[in-house]
């Protein structure tokens, strides 16, 4: 792939969403290892359950793939900034940025170019 895709879909913070947005990336990652698509998806269903618990409104999904790597991001309009927890009670639930800081090759959150809100992304290597 030498030219980058990008596709995005908005929708509201329903938990079938979560699922729309596998197959998403699903469909946005054809052609490339099963483990690397498995994994944009269950680091992708932590971003959009989180945006869910701690947004309100739309969600808005991203996906940016290029030669090289895949990008997601996962915006919603919740002013709170996800924050890292270093815990060892999984029960705890909050497990969801160590789970993309451990698989992802890179993430980070911005401020929305619209208003209030933030973007959570992750980025992964793919085959060149």
């Amino acid at each position: 792939m030498d030219a980058a895709t990008a596709s995005t879909a908005s929708f509201g913070p329903h938990p079938a969403r979560i699922g729309e947005a596998r197959r998403r990336v699903a469909g946005a990652c054809e052609g490339l290892s099963r483990d690397l698509v498995e994994i944009a998806q269950l680091l992708t269903s932590e971003l959009v359950a989180n945006a869910m618990q701690h947004g309100r409104g739309t969600i808005t999904l991203t996906i940016l793939r290029q030669r090289g790597f895949v990008r997601i991001e996962v915006g919603d309009d919740g002013v709170d900034r996800p924050r890292l927890v270093r815990s060892v009670d999984v029960l705890s639930g909050k497990r969801g940025l160590m789970l993309v800081e451990g698989f992802a090759d890179g993430w980070g959150v911005l401020s929305a170019d619209d208003g209030p809100g933030k973007i959570v992304w992750f980025s992964l290597k793919t085959p060149a």
